[in-house]
């Protein structure tokens, strides 16, 4: 039986993507099952960044000039069409580092739970550079781990849309709704059967997690968190992102602009209830509803 994992990532000028490859690879139990689909959106410090694993059967990629980048769903969609006959997929940010037998527990817990629409999601420990500095030794990493937990609401964002955040603990496997983009786990077949929504980059989490409830996806807590992720708050300064990027740039302002528009605009008509077939007819909006109001209360991180 196929066992091989399709680790999704998209990565934006970022410096972290090979180290996570090589992380994935290092830590795994059988390193040879693990494949990788990368949307590599590069600036000339990341162009030359996957030359190491050039010519590597598990990792397919598409680079583009920073300047072709159209959102997070946009990029996240492509790898959802990198996919070949992988049996299980896990999606992460370009800035990941693994655990040992990350593998072998993933696969385990997700086989565990019976269930070939389940999908296990919470957010990632965190990793820092030790003294604050990746330095010239990106190995050189402090990792914190967490238990596994809900994910909650935490209010709006400036446009209206739902914000969400780390809750309490839960135990291992249960139940929740709401899923982190930068971890979630599940079969295969997610890829070909729920695509990303394309324009989907602001309250991306929240759209997910309504996609995967309505259309018979089960989210549940993990039951280790074998995944650790560089927060914002331990990126060395001076590091790129799209929406600085594109901010700062006159030719791309404006692409920028339109692009938030149109994120917005879909992000609300998906939550609200339309967004022209994105939902499915497994489960209702209500239902969604019900099931993230069910969830613990906020905790603070």
């Amino acid at each position: 039986m196929n066992r091989d994992i399709l680790v999704r990532v998209v990565s934006y000028r970022d410096p972290e993507l090979l180290h996570t490859i090589g992380s994935a690879w290092e830590r795994a139990a059988d390193p040879a099952r693990v494949r990788f689909a990368i949307v590599n959106q590069v600036g000339p410090e990341t162009q030359h960044q996957l030359d190491a694993v050039r010519g590597d059967g598990r990792v397919t990629s598409v680079a583009l000039p920073w300047r072709s980048a159209r959102g997070l769903g946009w990029a996240r969609r492509m790898t959802d069409r990198m996919r070949r006959d992988e049996r299980y997929t896990l999606q992460v940010d370009s800035h990941t580092r693994f655990a040992d037998g990350w593998d072998e527990a993933l696969v385990a817990q997700w086989e565990s739970l019976r269930d070939p629409r389940a999908v296990l999601s919470c957010y990632p420990g965190a990793f820092a550079p030790v003294g604050g500095d990746f330095g010239a030794d990106a190995g050189a990493v402090a990792q914190t781990t967490v238990p596994p937990h809900a994910i909650v609401p935490a209010g709006q964002d400036q446009h209206g849309l739902p914000r969400q955040d780390v809750g309490p603990s839960v135990p291992g496997l249960a139940r929740t709704a709401l899923v982190s983009g930068g971890f979630q786990f599940s079969a295969g077949a997610l890829c070909s059967e729920l695509e990303q929504v394309r324009d989907v980059m602001v309250a991306d989490e929240h759209v997910r997690a309504l996609q995967l409830f309505t259309h018979g996806w089960n989210v549940h807590a993990p039951e280790s968190v074998p995944l650790f992720h560089l927060y914002a708050r331990d990126k060395p300064a001076g590091g790129h992102g799209f929406l600085s990027d594109f901010a700062g740039d006159p030719g791309a302002r404006g692409v920028l602009e339109l692009l938030l528009a149109r994120s917005i605009d879909t992000a609300r008509a998906i939550i609200s209830g339309g967004g022209g077939g994105a939902l499915g007819r497994e489960r209702s909006r209500a239902d969604f509803d019900a099931a993230v109001a069910a969830l613990p209360q906020r905790s603070r991180r």
